[in-house]
């Protein structure tokens, strides 16, 4: 009797959604592939919104001038950052969100942006 049953549930799980295979509808599947795929393109669209791209995208938009070459943390409140700008190498000094100092790299001769401390 107990191997009557286990057999009928073995058989019931290999059919789809444990319904006969007469009501398997190709029509539903579909309909779920392509739900899947909106969802992805969604998800891939507001992940690119929120982080940004780091390739150009297709759809023509240029390149960033802006970018981050290095990065290097001093202490818990003060960071290091080098950053190209086009043809120009800034090393910008930052502490508790502020910048301290900004310093222009790309001539031969370091010239300081900043003044000092920035408010």
């Amino acid at each position: 009797m107990l191997g009557l049953v286990l057999a009928d549930a073995t058989a019931q799980a290999q059919t789809l959604g444990g319904a006969p295979a007469e009501d398997f509808s190709a029509v539903r599947v579909v309909l779920v592939l392509v739900l899947c795929l909106a969802l992805a393109m969604a998800a891939a669209f507001a992940l690119r919104h929120r982080f940004g791209s780091v390739f150009p995208s297709a759809l023509g938009s240029s390149p960033r001038r802006l970018q981050l070459v290095e990065r290097l943390r001093l202490s818990p409140q003060a960071d290091l950052y080098l950053v190209r700008c086009d043809d120009r190498q800034l090393l910008l000094t930052m502490s508790a969100g502020k910048i301290i100092s900004a310093v222009d790299h790309t001539s031969g001769m370091p010239q300081n942006l900043a003044g000092g401390e920035q408010q």
